[in-house]
């Protein structure tokens, strides 16, 4: 939300790149200029539809035990990227080896899940760069298209920042009880959430981080399914309006 900060988007991340758009439309139309104060970095793995689907599938799976995402995709993606098969922002920008790694992954995805509904075909059409000939239609751009101007090398970004002296502040999302290695496992998030993740993340050297903010809750509350340390088991509640959850 400040005008003068300039953002970016972590390697470590997973992104859906129609809600990034969506976003950043939303946060425009509220009056909030965007315009070269977002970035995203050309290592971030891509979320897919196909995520998405094959969260919800994975949850039905697990019954009882469902982790309770979202089910935005995250955990299917982090899963693509942990096995090999995942597929980054800079793909996009050689259409042959993305469509071969997309299609790739959807085969995979139906042969551990089935024979779910999904169009491919649309998929790669929403993401498609177009024709040199459709270039000056700016309607007809795909969302590879769309994203160039927001890519960088996050490595050499970072590194500028440092070089120029810039203050660097890291936010990082969730909290340790969701964090995959130090979490309540395995009800955690796909991800580590703890100060390391500035540096895998990030590509940050350790060095670099200079003061560190925690931000503790008096009880643990979490999305989803899991332990809640806090609960008081076993214990009458309290007689005032207050109450652990």
């Amino acid at each position: 939300m400040n005008p003068s900060a300039i953002n970016l988007i972590g390697s470590g991340c997973v992104v859906h790149v129609p809600s990034f758009f969506e976003e950043l439309e939303n946060l425009q139309k509220k009056g909030l200029d965007t315009q070269d104060r977002i970035f995203l970095s050309d290592r971030c793995h891509l979320v897919f539809d196909v995520h998405q689907i094959c969260d919800g599938l994975k949850e039905a799976e697990l019954g009882h035990k469902s982790i309770g995402t979202t089910k935005k995709g995250i955990g299917p993606a982090y899963s693509s990227k942990s096995s090999r098969s995942g597929i980054r922002v800079h793909h996009l920008f050689d259409w042959e080896e993305f469509e071969a790694r997309f299609r790739g992954l959807v085969v995979s995805r139906h042969k551990r899940y089935g024979d779910f509904e999904y169009d491919v075909e649309a998929e790669l059409v929403r993401y498609k760069v177009p024709s040199e000939s459709m270039r000056c239609d700016l309607t007809a751009k795909g969302y590879a298209e769309k994203l160039r101007d927001y890519v960088v090398d996050a490595v050499a970004f970072m590194q500028n920042a440092f070089l120029a002296d810039k203050r660097v502040l890291c936010e990082g999302a969730n909290a340790i009880m969701l964090d995959l290695d130090f979490g309540t496992y395995p009800y955690v998030t796909s991800s580590p959430t703890s100060i390391g993740g500035v540096c895998s993340g990030l590509g940050i050297p350790p060095q670099r981080i200079i003061k560190t903010i925690g931000v503790v809750k008096a009880y643990t509350t979490r999305v989803g399914a899991g332990p809640f340390p806090t609960e008081q088991l076993d214990v009458s509640p309290p007689s005032s309006s207050f109450c652990s959850q």
